[in-house]
């Protein structure tokens, strides 16, 4: 077994760096459909696809450097070198190593990637421009995107139990 670093003092800040963002996204996108907040739909379509993409690279590098972890420590070189790949990889890539790794189940991967192809859609055919004041169709879409991000954030919890709170800190000191 590799030697264990020991916990750092900022290891919980950095941590509440992570959750942070999480927790106050989830509040702005509850707050725009509870409240009914037609003019801001279409921003939180938009949020909450960038904040699916990001979560899922976030749990990919966790994964990949917890399982590097097991073997041996990693170096800042490498931690940065593997921070730099997930946070510029492909939404596409990040999710079939989600599924390679066994971060996102193979149903979950499906309903991700229809996801994918949606946002890329949405991108890259003026999907919005069409849709963008068809109030019903967004609302809807938050709500499911929202369940989508629920179901990442239940992986990103189910990750933390399995590698232990104090490891997940480690790993990013």
């Amino acid at each position: 077994m590799p030697n264990r670093r020991k916990t750092e003092p900022g290891a919980h800040r950095v941590f509440q760096q992570i959750t942070e963002p999480f927790n106050e996204i989830a509040c702005d996108i509850k707050d725009v459909v509870e409240n009914d907040r037609k003019e801001r739909y279409f921003e939180a379509v938009l949020i909450m696809h960038m904040f699916i993409e990001n979560i899922l690279k976030w749990l990919v590098l966790t994964k990949v450097a917890w399982s590097k972890e097991q073997k041996a420590s990693i170096g800042e070189e490498e931690w940065e070198t593997l921070q730099t790949f997930c946070k510029k990889t492909s939404f596409d890539r990040a999710l079939k190593m989600a599924l390679a790794i066994s971060v996102v189940s193979w149903p979950l991967y499906q309903e991700l990637d229809a996801l994918r192809a949606e946002r890329n859609d949405m991108v890259h055919q003026f999907w919005v421009y069409t849709h963008r004041n068809d109030h019903r169709l967004l609302k809807k879409e938050i709500e499911r995107l929202a369940f989508m991000g629920k179901e990442l954030v239940s992986t990103y919890n189910a990750l933390l139990v399995e590698i232990g709170v104090e490891e997940v800190f480690e790993i990013f000191l």
